[in-house]
């Protein structure tokens, strides 16, 4: 945690509720994270985000990561891509909202899911490229006011 002026910066996974320092008891509520994909905006590769934007950036992070890719966290992740070549049937939907949802239980404990959509790309009309997409609407815990989407291809 860094403090400059009158705004503070808290990097890595944190949750939307306040965060308290625990030295002078000041409480925070402007959390910053560093967004996803990683891309070049004006001031360099590594644009910030903040409470929702973080958060949808948290959540593609943990929809398109294998378990086993992060070193020292071998279990984040949801591992999807390799239930891509499965059977598809209501059986793998299933397996695939589990993995979701168990993944972001743990990794995310502040985000509240209200829906999950898991649909083909020949569901889609694009016939041509084999692959699943993903739609989840969210909200942060505690906030009435941050309903979002997020959307993944795999």
């Amino acid at each position: 945690m860094k403090n400059i002026g009158e705004t503070t910066e808290i990097r890595g996974l944190v949750s939307n509720s306040e965060v308290r320092n625990s030295t002078t008891n000041k409480v925070y509520t402007n959390l910053i994270g560093f967004k996803y994909p990683i891309a070049r905006d004006g001031r360099g590769y590594f644009s910030k985000c903040t409470n929702v934007e973080a958060t949808k950036s948290c959540l593609i992070q943990i929809l398109k990561t294998e378990r086993g890719e992060r070193l020292m966290t071998p279990d984040y992740g949801a591992s999807l891509k390799s239930l891509l070549f499965e059977q598809a049937d209501g059986d793998l939907k299933e397996q695939i909202r589990e993995r979701i949802v168990r993944s972001i239980t743990k990794y995310l404990p502040n985000v509240k899911i209200l829906k999950i959509k898991i649909s083909s790309f020949e569901e889609t009309g694009n016939l041509s490229i084999p692959g699943v997409k993903i739609s989840l609407w969210c909200q942060l815990r505690g906030d009435a006011q941050s309903t979002f989407e997020v959307g993944v291809r795999l």
